[in-house]
């Protein structure tokens, strides 16, 4: 015989009464824990979004310091003048005379392109071209250096005569 089967209709009652109080219990229970991991979620959705925007600020810092870096690194342009008494005005008679203490021609170097600001320049002679009967004097050096370019000072003196001359140049700078 079945256990149930002497229960009166209230203790059925009383009992569906005590099994729903309990399933009460325990769906409260359960919607109290869903609503305390629902406000961690919401905590930590903030404290991600605030990461996020507090990485995004590093990273537009640091694109700003890698921007300010790179203004600061060195370029280097190079090339070569080829001087000579055909090509060059100004050379013929000046630098081929063979007379005088302060013989020189000046040419404008432009850049490829300008530079931030007047960078250093080095110049050396390459090739020189010079009358067997003279003494070899030759000078060559870079003067009134600006961003865009520079003139190249090629002189000699004394009995000298320089019928052509290859100069090596370097810039560098910011």
């Amino acid at each position: 015989m079945n256990s149930n089967d002497n229960k009166t209709p209230l203790e059925y009652y009383e009992r569906a009464i005590q099994e729903l109080t309990n399933t009460r219990e325990q769906l409260q229970t359960e919607l109290e824990s869903i609503k305390q991991l629902k406000d961690e979620f919401k905590s930590t959705q903030n404290e991600l979004a605030k990461s996020k925007a507090e990485f995004q600020e590093k990273i537009q810092a640091t694109n700003a310091e890698l921007q300010k870096q790179k203004e600061k690194l060195y370029r280097i342009e190079s090339g070569v003048f080829a001087g000579s008494i055909n090509k060059t005005k100004g050379w013929k008679g000046t630098l081929t005379n063979g007379k005088g203490d302060n013989r020189c021609v000046r040419q404008y170097i432009e850049f490829g392109e300008a530079f931030n600001n007047p960078p250093k320049v080095v110049v050396g002679i390459s090739y020189a071209n010079v009358s067997r009967e003279a003494t070899h004097r030759l000078k060559v050096k870079a003067v009134d250096i600006d961003c865009k370019g520079f003139f190249l000072k090629i002189h000699t003196w004394g009995n000298t005569e320089v019928w052509g001359c290859d100069v090596n140049w370097l810039a560098y700078g910011l």
